[in-house]
């Protein structure tokens, strides 16, 4: 099932980048950006100093602008620490919550293993009663009905056991 799933996903995921692709090919074309851009890059070739100067004028104010940001942001955490207030984590989500549901599901598949194993081991176990009841050269009543009984028992371990295979695919 999970296999379906994932197929699904993928074929999605395929077909919106196809669209995507598709879209973004024709706003570069309406736009004529490889056009503007070849323009862009005579220019500065033409204008060297120029494009130096714009270049690095516009980096130093960015630096700047991030420099100013950093020391309000410290200035201003210092006063929050100041006035007894703690980090500031209401940007972070509880993820305690995730934790504890992951930590659930994990718990129930490592029960359900063990019982697929444990039906594993059962189902070796009576199989190897079924052959040596089988290979006895004279059987009574008791001994065959038994042997019904086993079957029937084996049979269905191997039943579950391929439930539990074709629901975990």
């Amino acid at each position: 099932m999970r296999k379906r799933f994932r197929k699904a996903k993928q074929k999605r995921d395929e077909q919106i980048a196809r669209h995507t692709a598709g879209l973004l090919r024709k706003l570069l074309e309406k736009a004529r950006l490889r056009e503007r851009i070849d323009q862009a890059n005579r220019w500065a070739a033409c204008h060297r100093k120029g494009t130096l100067c714009w270049t690095v004028g516009l980096l130093s104010l960015l630096l700047l602008i991030g420099i100013m940001m950093s020391v309000s942001e410290f200035n201003r955490s210092e006063d929050d620490a100041q006035q007894g207030g703690s980090l500031q984590l209401d940007g972070i989500a509880n993820v305690r919550p995730m934790f504890d549901g992951f930590r659930r599901i994990q718990n129930a598949k490592n029960y359900q293993d063990g019982q697929v194993n444990g039906m594993i081991s059962d189902g070796q176990r009576l199989k190897r009663e079924l052959d040596s009841l089988v290979a006895m050269p004279y059987k009574t009543h008791d001994d065959s009905a038994t042997i019904i009984v086993k079957y029937h028992q084996l049979e269905y371990i191997v039943k579950q056991i391929k439930k539990e295979k074709h629901e975990t695919e």
